[in-house]
């Protein structure tokens, strides 16, 4: 196989893949240190992902964003807020 073919090839897997990433090991990770949230509010709409953890008597929130653009990779954003019993 040419190195052009190769090439196209790849960039081909590359965006097939894109649509499969998410924010899993992010997710996986924040479970893991902060045990499961009380609350969790989700958003989906053409391809664009959010899901928000709340952590309402820990006075957190967690953001997770993804998307299946090539160039929309797990982002996370947090919120600190005073604690609700």
């Amino acid at each position: 196989m040419s190195f052009t073919k190769q090439a196209t090839w790849l960039l081909l897997v590359a965006v097939s893949l894109a649509g499969c990433f998410d924010c899993e090991g992010k997710m996986k990770e924040t479970r893991e240190e902060w045990g499961l949230p009380t609350e969790i509010e989700r958003y989906d709409s053409q391809g664009y992902h959010s899901e928000t953890w709340w952590y309402w008597s820990r006075g957190k929130s967690f953001t997770f964003t993804w998307g299946t653009d090539v160039s929309s990779a797990c982002d996370v954003s947090t919120y600190t807020f005073t604690p609700i019993p």
